[in-house]
């Protein structure tokens, strides 16, 4: 008998665990950080954007993720969660910053890397690091380049900014 009860408990305990839906991130964040993008192509002087990630993200409790300009999905199977944006998405956002900030039309020729990770900490906000590699294409210029994002970024519940 108490083997009957004891296998249905662990394995309640492990969902409750491993689930999304009980995770503390669960909601919507403020998140800012500074932002590094480091722009380089054969023949031409490396270029140095810097500025600063300032969006609202939010953990959906079915895993999906959307921020003001980017969906996707995440996932939290430990105590550390992984955000998975969506290229297309990421792409859109870097070909508009880019042709902006080097004043000619920059096309994001393929997503190479994006890494996104974070945790919750015990003052109840998550920090975390956002990595982004690209293949670039000036074709005002005809030159191919890469594009290499960084970010480490702090978020605050949106309810505490209100």
């Amino acid at each position: 008998m108490k083997r009957v009860v004891m296998v249905p408990f662990i394995l309640a305990c492990v969902l409750f665990l491993y689930s999304p839906v009980w995770s503390a991130v669960v909601g919507t964040w403020d998140i800012q950080g500074p932002m590094t993008v480091k722009i380089t192509a054969k023949g031409q002087k490396t270029t140095i954007i810097k500025g600063t990630m300032d969006d609202i993200w939010t953990f959906h409790e079915d895993g999906t993720f959307e921020s003001q300009d980017v969906g996707g999905a995440w996932t939290e199977p430990t105590k550390k969660f992984t955000v998975y944006p969506d290229p297309a998405d990421i792409s859109d956002i870097f070909e508009e910053m880019l042709s902006e900030e080097l004043e000619t039309d920059i096309t994001v020729e393929e997503i190479t890397e994006i890494t996104c990770i974070g945790a919750e900490k015990k003052d109840g906000t998550i920090k975390g690091k956002l990595k982004i590699s690209m293949n670039i294409y000036s074709s005002e210029y005809g030159i191919y380049g890469k594009a290499k994002v960084s970010c480490k970024f702090v978020g605050i519940p949106a309810d505490v900014m209100n």
